[in-house]
């Protein structure tokens, strides 16, 4: 089936205007825009739902690293981490047990 004949089925209408949706098209941001398309009720959910994905990172806080500042250097807090990484125990090693005889298989 070719595309013009796939459009024959398609509705290729706009399914709503800024006005329909209550925006100021003079003062809406982009944002507000995707706001309000998420809102509109009357808008199939694939389109609500692409555009709450296309505005959560605007809305919602990334996590982040948060830096902790301490008054001590990195030279003291390297030396006292050296220190507890030489205060381990460590397990003494064993020889490996000889494998046992295989058997000649062929695959």
């Amino acid at each position: 089936m070719g595309f013009w004949k796939m459009t024959e089925y398609m509705d290729l209408r706009p399914r709503a205007s800024v006005e329909e949706i209550g925006l100021d098209p003079n003062k809406a941001t982009p944002l507000d825009l995707l706001l309000a398309v998420i809102r509109n009720a009357s808008l199939p959910l694939h389109t609500r739902l692409r555009a709450a994905n296309i505005a959560a990172p605007f809305i919602h806080p990334k996590l982040s690293v948060v830096a902790s500042v301490t008054t001590e250097d990195m030279a003291a807090r390297l030396e006292r981490a050296k220190a507890r990484a030489d205060a381990v125990r460590l397990i003494p090693a064993q020889p490996a047990a000889e494998p046992a005889q295989s058997f000649n298989r062929r695959f």
